[in-house]
């Protein structure tokens, strides 16, 4: 049966990779493709009015825990669709042993999910995954992303003290091995020493991602008014930095300094789990809508939870409203709004420019958002 073409007009496009940045162009859409956007087409198209909303690519939230089968786990839906997020990327909540029956509920969920898989076969089944080196099993690991090649995109590994014990080398050497074999990025969750930077940044190269690049905690990537020379060697060798809010893991303080002292960042994520979706986090928005409290431009913010995103990760034909690219976009609206948030370490960020989801279109479908 042929599918009716999709006409989405009158919005605001907010896509810096695009010639229609900026305007209003007509996105006409079929079998969840974008398959032109420009002037009007002569052809018969159901047309959806937005009224001048803004309307961008998917958000996409490169650090997320949305498997609600562990104990910080959130579903995908909820922090994905329902927020205005088109696809999540789970970070380390699964591992070999408990990957297959979260794969099995994902087409119950509206929203798309991609992974990082923990190096530790448990994932966060318990938070110290990586103390254990027994429950590293490289062959185990093969064999998963050998079978969800499609939703694994990279490996995950926790270089804090409470998560590896005395275990602080074994699950580098392990996920570097992986991810040169599959050609698969590795996330680090940076966060309480040991591991100091001087031990975990060496073993990552280029397309690899740091998160919760800018927490507060005595081992930053900051000494001063200098960024420390691991961090600065990291990224001249194509180290990506992301932000990874969370509930520990963001300083707005750390911020200023480091990109006073030059350091940039790729993208930007909320870490979302049970203990920050009630504040300091809420949603990948909220942590937006502090990106330009901090002088982000917001078309800068767009970007960097859309097209590098998608660059990171290496998703062909997404991140981008152009032709042929899958047809996930989110509609939003930019309110004026004075609110006070908190960054990780409770200081408030006062906001007076909010992200406010209307509606997303995955595949082409839309899902309308309820803001109550």
């Amino acid at each position: 049966m042929e599918t009716s073409m999709l006409c989405i007009k009158n919005g605001i496009l907010i896509d810096r990779n695009s010639a229609h940045h900026l305007t209003c162009p007509y996105i006409y859409i079929k079998d969840g493709r974008i398959v032109h956007v420009g002037d009007k087409l002569n052809v018969d198209a159901i047309e959806i009015d937005i009224e001048q909303d803004y309307i961008s690519s998917g958000w996409m939230d490169l650090h997320t825990h949305a498997n609600p089968s562990v104990s910080i786990g959130l579903t995908p839906d909820q922090i994905g669709v329902k927020q205005g997020v088109t696809l999540v990327v789970d970070a380390g909540s699964c591992g070999s042993s408990n990957i297959d029956s979260f794969v099995a509920s994902l087409p119950s969920y509206q929203t798309k999910v991609r992974m990082f898989l923990n190096i530790s076969s448990v994932g966060l089944t318990r938070l110290d995954e990586l103390a254990d080196s027994s429950l590293i099993d490289l062959e185990a690991n093969r064999e998963k992303i050998r079978a969800y090649r499609d939703l694994i995109v990279g490996i995950k590994v926790r270089a804090s003290k409470s998560v590896m014990g005395e275990n602080m080398t074994q699950p580098f050497e392990e996920a570097r091995k992986l991810a040169d074999e599959y050609d698969l990025p590795i996330m680090v969750h940076i966060g309480n020493a040991p591991p100091v930077l001087d031990e975990v940044l060496p073993y990552l190269g280029k397309r690899d991602i740091v998160t919760h690049c800018f927490h507060g905690k005595p081992s930053k990537v900051v000494n001063g008014n200098d960024v420390l020379p691991v961090v600065r060697k990291a990224r001249n060798r194509g180290v990506k930095f992301d932000i990874g809010h969370g509930g520990a893991s963001f300083s707005q303080f750390t911020y200023t300094e480091a990109i006073t002292a030059g350091l940039s960042f790729e993208t930007i994520s909320s870490d979302l789990h049970i203990g920050c979706i009630n504040g300091p986090v809420y949603s990948l928005s909220k942590v937006m809508d502090k990106m330009v409290a901090l002088n982000l431009p917001f078309d800068d913010v767009v970007d960097r939870v859309t097209h590098q995103v998608a660059k990171i990760i290496k998703l062909d034909h997404y991140g981008k409203v152009d032709v042929g690219y899958v047809a996930d976009l989110t509609r939003f609206r930019l309110e004026t709004k004075n609110e006070i948030g908190l960054d990780a370490e409770k200081t408030e960020i006062h906001t007076s420019v909010s992200f406010t989801p209307i509606a997303v279109w995955v595949d082409g479908k839309e899902v309308l958002i309820s803001n109550e």
